[in-house]
């Protein structure tokens, strides 16, 4: 799918809250495409970096008392109050096994993580490299990845160079891109060693 219609899948999905995975390679915008759709919106979005994540991350530190365990809520978890809010989850396939099963329990309908409740309309995203010889990635296995509808983003230069327009770039970036196309391909011709220029 190119950049361009990607905002309207995060729209039908907002209003569905089925959980998102934008698949693409490093650098074509996913992040970006995300922070831009919720600022469209007016709406916050939680970002975790999987693959720096510990599991109390996203679950939070135990925290025992009168003999039962709970967990500290972590600051950056949306709060239960934000409802309507996206919880963005990056790079998931390059977090260790026990934070992809915080982002099970996050994605499988519940609206929780450990103990805490995710808010009402709260949409999870995430977003991965493709599992190819241009990125060390792990394998998500089928139980995490059928909890979302795979969309694949593809990089596209004129779609970029609009987008570029719409959001007032510097003109002097946007002729430089439009220029050099032997240096800014489009991803068909990508071999992970291409130029692309990203939002």
């Amino acid at each position: 799918m190119k950049m361009d219609k990607v905002n309207q899948i995060l729209e039908l999905h907002f209003r569905t809250k089925r959980p998102l995975l934008l698949r693409g390679p490093a650098g074509v915008g996913k992040t970006a495409i995300v922070k831009a759709f919720a600022a469209l919106k007016g709406i916050n979005v939680y970002e975790y970096r999987a693959a720096y994540c510990e599991p109390g991350d996203l679950k939070g530190l135990c925290d025992p008392k009168d003999g039962r365990m709970t967990f500290l809520r972590p600051d950056d978890l949306p709060p239960e109050d934000d409802e309507n809010s996206i919880l963005f989850l990056d790079e998931i396939n390059r977090a260790s096994t026990a934070v992809m099963n915080c982002v099970m329990q996050a994605t499988d309908g519940s609206g929780r993580i450990a103990t805490h409740k995710l808010p009402k309309g709260c949409l999870v995203v995430a977003a991965i490299n493709p599992d190819n010889s241009n990125h060390t990635v792990n394998a998500l296995d089928f139980a995490l990845m059928s909890r979302f509808n795979v969309i694949d983003i593809d990089y596209d230069r004129q779609c970029l160079i609009s987008y570029a327009k719409a959001t007032s770039w510097n003109p002097r970036v946007v002729s430089f891109i439009q220029a050099e196309k032997n240096i800014f391909g489009n991803y068909g011709d990508y071999d992970g060693t291409a130029n692309m220029p990203t939002p």
